[in-house]
């Protein structure tokens, strides 16, 4: 049981509130704090995702911090809005029960395509704001989020403390002091597209972190794809066609050209000429186990003006883009009079060319011949042109001649490979095919070269220089 538990302040970090509860606490090193809050058990709890929240749960209940709110206060939320549901589950599982399990690689944060922070960020204006006002600072979530380069209240460039983004262990809690928050390096000022679009990605991010709920639902609503609405929205834009097949390179000039190439290489998305299929092509055309959060946000900023009008869209639209049914086949009416003037249309095409053969007279009535085909086929093999029979004359090789011929060039042959300069070749069958240039035709056919097989016997040599056979 613990005494205390420090209230959060708006958008903070879980790892920020452990932070100040360690601070406040008294203890000396971090793991006691740790220990009081998770039950003396093992834990492991960054600013991406806690462990065994379930335990931590138990002690901060009575002060309004049950399990749910705990988790909503770390990146679960954002990593797993277009999770698989089997990967929800398993995240959301160890973060609970501190089951086990490869939860980094489930989470896409390495090989996710995307840059990822490597230190804890902040804004220097809300850090002087909150120092009025509560006498401290702390982490918030969103600035911690990738892809977020901008404070989305001041849009100011967030700067880099000195603070790992993720401790090794999980164990390090670093609260927001004054002392620990003097930048490491100075950010390369953003030009003023970049700029504008860094503080369209914040807003996106944001709203996405306080409607998570509904973006998951509508996700879902998909069959965990988006793919057929991307398809949708991007024919709009003319990038594909009325079947759904994309125009991949105006498709991706546009994009690269929305966003630009020095923005785009702030997260490490490249997209050179030699990657035949970028991302922004696979998300529109296969069911993506694991997609990077910001990707979808890129893609919507791109089709939709933002996230939260491409959610909204998908919500609106759904029905409009569901799986066309599959076509059924128009019954016919009055089918055994169709049957009756397509018979006299193939049999007049016949008489039409009498020299001619099946495929002549099929060019000339192909639909007669397709309905046939379907509905009459007994009929129309018994009223159509012989079939003619195939191929031509054939040239079989003449063996004996062959054998006669390679067996009195053999002897040549081995007499030049002994008399090549250098290091001595041993005489093989290999290097004898190679000099008659018939390259292991002769190792393959000796079953019809009886003669040339017996020269073979005179002149090849083994590996201690005897001779074989």
């Amino acid at each position: 049981m613990i005494s205390f538990f420090p209230e959060p302040y708006e958008d903070e970090a879980l790892y920020s509130i452990i932070a100040r509860y360690h601070q406040r606490s008294g203890n000396t090193i971090i793991r006691e704090s740790l220990s009081d809050l998770f039950d003396g058990k093992s834990v492991h709890a960054s600013v991406v995702l806690a462990r065994n929240l379930c335990a931590m749960a138990e002690k901060t209940e009575p002060f309004g911090m049950e399990f749910e709110a705990l988790l909503s206060r770390t990146l679960f939320p954002y990593y797993t809005v277009f999770a698989q549901q089997e990967t929800y589950n398993k995240i959301y599982n160890w973060a609970r029960n501190n089951e086990a399990g490869p939860v980094i690689a489930l989470l896409g944060l390495f090989g996710g395509g995307v840059l990822q922070p490597e230190t804890l960020r902040f804004c220097p204006e809300c850090l002087l704001e909150e120092l009025t006002e509560y006498g401290e600072g702390y982490w918030h979530l969103l600035h911690q989020t990738p892809g977020v380069l901008v404070c989305e209240k001041h849009f100011r460039r967030l700067l880099n403390s000195d603070i790992p983004y993720l401790s090794r262990g999980g164990n390090e809690h670093v609260p927001a002091a004054v002392d620990r928050l003097l930048p490491t390096d100075i950010p390369k000022p953003l030009g003023p597209r970049e700029q504008q679009l860094a503080c369209q990605i914040a807003l996106d991010t944001k709203w996405l972190l306080s409607h998570i709920e509904l973006a998951r639902n509508t996700f879902v609503e998909y069959g965990y794809s988006f793919q057929r609405l991307f398809i949708h929205l991007l024919r709009e834009k003319g990038l594909a066609t009325a079947h759904g097949t994309l125009r991949q390179d105006e498709y991706r000039s546009a994009f690269i050209a929305f966003f630009g190439d020095d923005f785009l290489n702030l997260f490490e998305l490249d997209f050179a000429a030699d990657i035949k299929r970028p991302w922004i092509i696979s998300m529109c055309r296969t069911s993506i186990t694991a997609t990077y959060p910001l990707k979808y946000i890129l893609l919507a900023r791109f089709l939709c003006g933002s996230f939260e009008k491409f959610i909204h869209f998908a919500m609106t639209h759904a029905d409009a883009i569901r799986p066309r049914k599959p076509r059924v086949p128009h019954e016919v009416v009055d089918e055994e009079s169709k049957r009756v003037r397509y018979r006299a249309e193939w049999l007049k095409a016949w008489r039409s060319m009498p020299e001619g053969g099946r495929n002549d007279v099929r060019i000339i009535v192909p639909s007669v011949y397709t309905w046939l085909i379907r509905h009459d086929k007994m009929w129309l093999y018994e009223n159509m042109p012989t079939q003619r029979k195939r191929g031509g004359k054939r040239n079989y090789a003449d063996w004996d001649e062959r054998d006669r011929l390679y067996a009195s060039q053999i002897r040549c042959a081995a007499e030049r490979i002994k008399q090549l300069p250098g290091k001595p070749v041993r005489v093989s069958i290999k290097k004898i095919c190679q000099q008659l240039g018939c390259s292991e035709l002769l190792l393959q056919k000796r079953e019809y070269l009886p003669l040339t097989t017996r020269e073979f016997s005179i002149v090849v040599e083994d590996n201690n220089n005897s001779h074989i056979i």
